[in-house]
């Protein structure tokens, strides 16, 4: 049986619970791959304090935004009813515009575009020349 899972509420205050142990070693982790200096555990916690309630906004900007273009989407709305939002709530700005129609190539007799799924039916020891050859046929 699989275990039951149940969402874990970030409490940064309450030291018993680990979460911002956790935080730290996997930023300082990240914070090595990228040459970038690493953060002590005070001021890995002084940034989750501002970090939490920005996340939250975002997430609430986004999914409604998501929300909307879906709706058009359902609707049959043409591409130009469609929208690409950058947002930058630091600042706060948004600016939205007309995404453009996928360019369509052709490959062996049929159209494509970037958005096409290829399912390629090999074995897990394929070399790279036989993918090519896959593709040829």
């Amino acid at each position: 049986p699989v275990p039951r899972l149940t969402p874990e509420e970030f409490e940064k205050d309450d030291d018993s619970n680990h979460h911002i142990d956790f935080i730290t070693a996997a930023s300082n982790l990240r914070a090595a791959m990228y040459n970038i200096n690493p953060a002590d555990r005070l001021k890995t916690k002084l940034i989750a304090g501002n970090i939490v309630p920005a996340i939250a906004t975002t997430t609430a900007t986004v999914a409604g935004l998501v929300s909307l273009e879906l709706i058009k989407v359902v609707n049959g709305a043409a591409i130009g009813a469609l929208k690409n939002c950058f947002l930058n709530m630091a600042v706060p700005m948004m600016i939205c515009s007309e995404p453009l129609a996928a360019e369509v190539t052709e490959v062996g007799g049929q159209t494509v575009t970037l958005w096409d799924l290829w399912t390629v039916r090999g074995n897990p020891a394929m070399t790279l020349m036989e993918f090519i050859e896959e593709f040829k046929d």
